[in-house]
């Protein structure tokens, strides 16, 4: 994994969270403390003091304070040891950690991400939201398989990026689509296996 650039920006799209034990998902029932990898967050939409942050193993997204929260790559920066072990060498797929967060976070690394557009967790069954065309089009296998939907925005499309996407997911990538999303946007819809 690369260092973090001198230039990074806390809390920008994609970034990678972790609540404070006294932040807004403590009055939503969820003990801060307990969470441990579960209580990663994302950062879907950033602002000048507050981010729409999803908790995508809790499914859930909620508006919170920049001082709700701290963002794990610019406190590793600092050389805070706890931030740091929540930095994972994700190089590869044999060692990539199945939260949902990490995989988010990466790719928006890899690919040109102006938008998170969507995340979802549960059985394929239930991410699968596209009425119209019957899920058995893209999946042949099993539709109760335990995955994650990502949909991110992207303006243009670069084929060697998605080779390292490929390389990333490996066997973990269920399939995938590419939508048109606006005046010149494109949606790279992941389905993601979670196991």
């Amino acid at each position: 994994m690369s260092s973090t650039p001198a230039t990074y920006q806390p809390f920008q799209i994609g970034a990678l969270i972790v609540p404070a034990v006294d932040s807004a998902l403590r009055p939503l029932g969820y003990d801060v403390e307990s969470l441990g990898l579960r209580g990663l967050g994302v950062v879907l939409d950033a602002r000048k003091s507050k981010s729409l942050v999803c908790f995508p193993e809790l499914n859930l997204s909620l508006w919170m304070n920049h001082n709700e929260m701290a963002d794990v790559e610019e406190e590793s920066s600092k050389g805070s040891q706890e931030f740091q072990s929540l930095l994972p060498d994700v190089s590869s797929a044999e060692v990539f950690p199945k939260e949902v967060a990490y995989c988010i976070w990466k790719l928006c690394k890899i690919l040109p991400v102006k938008f998170i557009l969507g995340v979802e967790t549960g059985d394929l069954i239930e991410v699968w939201d596209q009425e119209d065309q019957p899920l058995e089009t893209y999946y042949q296998g099993d539709f109760n398989v335990a995955s994650a939907y990502i949909g991110l925005g992207v303006s243009e499309f670069f084929p060697n990026q998605w080779k390292e996407v490929e390389a990333l997911l490996a066997n973990r990538l269920l399939f995938s689509r590419f939508l048109p999303s606006g005046m010149h946007k494109l949606e790279v819809a992941l389905y993601i296996a979670r196991n």
